[in-house]
């Protein structure tokens, strides 16, 4: 580890020195960051931890929120300092998460060099220096760490690493799906090789999908199939699939035979709570589950012309109330 913290805590250095120099004159926030901050000011404010519901956008009614309050809660402590050093420190923190899975993954697979190389390669790809930069403060780069977090938990062959970070990417947000798949159908190969590691990848996932829905889930979500964001549909899957698979590795054999029947009852489980059977007012969503915004978007208006000028207005007043100075 020792080996390891020196290249790492130089490569942040570079990077942070390099991005608090090219903001030294201000940050702009994009729109997606802006509405962060102001579901945090709501959240420091006073409103509920299971309430995420945005009344600036889709005037009078609201716009329920598929967010994660997992973002909003470091992002919450971190301004107790000042909104400022928040939106400047918390895309950095996560880079050195994202830094020290990279050179965890590296070193496991390639030693000292590989993981210097990878470090090196790190600070030249551009791509980094979106999700990482001050004042990016959307789910995106958290999604990148918790993800990489995985890998590095595949890698090293620790299954409670890798079912957490698969669990917390996928409530943070559903563009972490592809990713967690692979995770998990990779975990699944413990089946073969290593019955105690499947076991104990299916028992942490089980049990954080189920904490992660209680403890973080949206009132609005807890129980709604929704598609969009972390609800019943996912965390059900999860835990079922979990429990399934520390199951089957409790099995002598016939674990293959096992593993695709839990397949079949993933299907059903996912079938039963899915409600494309249902009348649905919007046919065109080509997913069974309601979008989370399905109830604000479909609310009766006097005019539809009206109604999109109000929320179109309401989320400029929005995004120029939360713009930081200079």
């Amino acid at each position: 580890m020792k080996n390891q913290a020196l290249p790492i805590a130089l490569a942040w250095t570079v990077f942070a020195v390099a991005a608090i120099w090219l903001t030294r004159h201000g940050i702009n926030l994009d729109t997606d960051s802006a509405m962060r901050l102001a579901q945090v000011r709501d959240l420091l404010g006073g409103q509920g931890w299971f309430d995420t519901a945005q009344h600036r956008m889709n005037t009078p009614y609201g716009l329920p929120m598929h967010w994660s309050r997992l973002v909003d809660a470091p992002l919450a402590l971190l301004m107790l300092v000042s909104q400022d050093f928040a939106i400047r420190t918390w895309p950095l923190l996560l880079l050195g998460g994202a830094l020290w899975c990279l050179a965890r993954i590296a070193f496991a697979l390639g030693g000292r060099t590989a993981m210097i190389a990878a470090l090196c390669l790190t600070l030249l790809c551009p791509s980094i220096y979106g999700p990482f930069s001050p004042g990016d403060i959307d789910h995106h780069g958290l999604q990148l760490v918790l993800m990489l977090a995985a890998l590095c938990g595949l890698v090293e062959h620790r299954p409670v690493l890798t079912a957490v970070a698969v669990a917390l990417g996928l409530s943070v947000g559903l563009e972490s799906l592809p990713y967690a798949l692979v995770a998990i159908a990779a975990a699944s190969l413990w089946l073969r090789d290593d019955a105690a590691k499947a076991q104990s990848f299916g028992l942490s996932l089980a049990g954080t999908a189920l904490v992660l829905l209680l403890a973080t889930t949206a009132s609005a979500y807890r129980w709604t199939p929704v598609c969009d964001t972390y609800s019943l549909f996912y965390a059900a899957l999860l835990a079922v699939g979990g429990v399934g698979v520390a199951g089957i590795a409790r099995m002598p054999r016939h674990r293959l035979a096992a593993f695709g029947a839990l397949a079949v009852v993933l299907l059903v489980v996912a079938a039963s709570l899915n409600s494309a059977a249902s009348p649905d007012p919007m046919p065109g969503w080509t997913c069974g589950c309601r979008p989370s915004s399905w109830r604000a978007s479909t609310r009766p208006s006097r005019s539809g012309n009206t109604s999109s000028c109000r929320r179109a207005r309401s989320a400029a007043v929005m995004v120029m109330r939360c713009s930081p100075s200079r």
